[in-house]
């Protein structure tokens, strides 16, 4: 159900997300606030940290960087390296 309503976020969920994210470094508070405010952020930061506790992510470059990917604040690095012209010759 994608386009089913996030589901509210109860603040120990909250806290358990901004663990992750002191942890891998990710300190500037709008960047913070952004992803604690939106309660998808909030879930997929939990998954990661449970990921990374698991191994699954122990093989990534940088877990910040795959994290803000994963979140959708960064662009992903395998896709093209520059967006498509909306200019048309």
């Amino acid at each position: 159900m994608p386009d089913a309503a996030p589901t509210p976020t109860v603040p120990h969920q909250v806290e358990n997300a901004g663990r992750p994210l002191a942890q891998l470094s990710i300190t500037t508070p709008e960047l913070v606030a952004q992803i604690l405010a939106n309660p998808a952020h909030v879930a997929a930061c939990n998954k990661f940290a449970h990921d990374l506790k698991t191994g699954k992510h122990t093989k990534s470059h940088s877990l910040s960087g795959l994290l803000l990917t994963i979140v959708g604040i960064k662009k992903g690095s395998n896709g093209p390296l520059f967006d498509k012209s909306t200019k048309t010759r």
